[in-house]
């Protein structure tokens, strides 16, 4: 169904010994207008019974489809060792991808860790791989939900939205950056604040720094009234550099607050902005 709803070109379709690959051959076979083998469906079915399916049966299976239609045997996960072979064939199919493609994900009937396993993959297509791959849907069959006789497939896209905001958020909280924030947030004038505050932090300019971190103050007040995750996401981490900074805002002796800055440079490891704040503090302590 999502097959034909996406009009996907490429189907990789994930199971264990223990899962249904005779259905899945006699599905495909008619979808893609392939002449049905009676045998193979049997021999398939027996193999499963027996569970004894191997990745020669599916190499059969998959000659019988065509290139981009193929299934993908992996480990039940009952131990690490299995989680880590699964985890490992995984990785492999991500190698199976070209960059540009565009990639729907169901996990409706899969093991639990495999569902966990695939928002690991995610994240690695999105922040590792060189490849440009774009999530487009996250799907989840609810099969035990029932409407009217017909099972709902549910959209858990809004659970890879909160994974990038998070990963979002960490960047500004250690870093100060600012740019994976801004390309999820609508509002114009709170992206506006932030890439200000950015662009002070990587220039190490204390004295736009100063002002840009009092708009941090007003952008804790505009964040109040978004919705979605900015609501929630966007006053906390900003709070962190307000509260740091507060008290040393409001101090007449500027080399206190430059001293500070050159402090919080250095526990993020940014060292040469360390040295340079520092060295300007010293200089505003003398003068």
């Amino acid at each position: 169904a999502l097959t034909k709803h996406y009009k996907i070109d490429k189907n990789i379709i994930i199971g264990t010994s223990k899962s249904l690959w005779e259905e899945y051959y006699k599905v495909y076979a008619e979808y893609l207008n392939k002449e049905y083998d009676e045998d193979l469906y049997l021999h398939l079915a027996e193999k499963i019974e027996e569970n004894s399916i191997s990745e020669e049966d599916l190499t059969i299976l998959n000659k019988n489809l065509n290139k981009t239609h193929y299934g993908v045997l992996i480990e039940d996960g009952m131990n690490n060792n299995e989680l880590m072979k699964n985890f490992e064939i995984l990785m492999k199919i991500t190698e199976k991808l070209d960059s540009g493609d565009e990639l729907y994900i169901d996990i409706t009937h899969s093991f639990r860790s495999i569902s966990l396993y695939m928002f690991i993959i995610m994240n690695y297509l999105q922040n590792v791989s060189d490849k440009d791959i774009t999530i487009k849907g996250i799907t989840y069959g609810m099969l035990g939900g029932e409407i009217d006789g017909k099972t709902p497939v549910v959209d858990l896209n809004i659970l890879y939205e909160a994974i990038e905001w998070i990963k979002a958020a960490s960047e500004f909280k250690k870093f100060g950056n600012s740019h994976s924030l801004t390309n999820l947030i609508e509002d114009s004038t709170v992206k506006t604040k932030l890439q200000n505050f950015t662009n002070a932090i990587n220039l190490s300019y204390v004295v736009e720094l100063k002002n840009q971190i009092k708009q941090l103050e007003k952008i804790q007040n505009i964040s109040k009234e978004m919705e979605g995750f900015a609501k929630y996401i966007i006053p906390t981490v900003v709070k962190d550099f307000v509260d740091r900074f507060q008290n040393y805002i409001k101090q007449e002796k500027e080399y206190l607050f430059q001293f500070e800055v050159a402090k919080y440079f250095y526990e993020k490891e940014m060292y040469s902005n360390a040295y340079l704040v520092l060295h300007e503090s010293i200089i505003t302590y003398i003068i």
